[in-house]
């Protein structure tokens, strides 16, 4: 059986599945996940990635929230391949992300970006808009329902879809993520047949692998 890595059993991700995903994409998951390398990240192979990261200048001011940071460093990618819908994944927990990635491998057709700055994935939304929005709901100073007022604030993300992903997966917390504006509640640890039954839902443009 795959080894647990550290960090990862506390956040509700541990199932068979997403150990075999981790252990075939080798993925090096950092014993602290606060120590994980800052800034967006692309994924590549399968799902390319197409996005530019954007500053903050243009990131709007919400009472009580702090100053939004610096960004560590610009990134720019290579131009998503043809047909590639964009998907953005904002969760402050960087073996979260690291996990969806390794999903997201397994889907042609989609280029996934994940942020694990709340408020820089605002800012990227709000520059260049994905497809779809992938939100985890418990994230500091900004969490997912705080996010998704203000993307739905702003024409430029106000249609623009969004999914909540949380491990709080009371009927209650459901009951909310749909009432707050979430076309869909995907609760953790997620399965990969339960996401695309989700993108296939949300993305009428996008086909599922067999």
């Amino acid at each position: 059986m795959s080894q647990v890595p550290a960090g990862v059993a506390d956040i509700g991700w541990v199932t068979p599945s997403t150990c075999a995903l981790m252990d075939a994409r080798r993925v090096p998951v950092p014993a602290d996940p606060a120590r994980a390398s800052p800034g967006p990240r692309h994924v590549r192979g399968r799902a390319h990635c197409g996005w530019s990261a954007a500053g903050h200048d243009d990131l709007p001011d919400s009472p009580g929230l702090p100053a939004a940071p610096a960004p560590a460093s610009a990134v720019s990618v290579q131009p998503t391949g043809a047909g590639n819908l964009p998907v953005l994944y904002i969760d402050d927990n960087a073996v979260n992300t690291l996990l969806m990635e390794a999903m997201f491998e397994r889907l042609p057709g989609l280029s996934l970006v994940c942020e694990t700055d709340p408020r820089a994935g605002l800012a990227l939304a709000l520059a260049q808009p994905p497809a779809l929005l992938l939100v985890d709901i418990q994230m500091p100073d900004l969490d997912g329902y705080a996010l998704l007022r203000l993307l739905r604030a702003n024409p430029a993300t106000r249609d623009v879809p969004a999914i909540a992903v949380s491990a709080n997966a009371m009927p209650q917390d459901l009951v909310r993520g749909r009432a707050a504006g979430f076309v869909d509640y995907l609760t953790k640890p997620l399965e990969m047949d339960r996401l695309q039954q989700a993108l296939q839902a949300v993305l009428p443009g996008w086909q599922a692998p067999d």
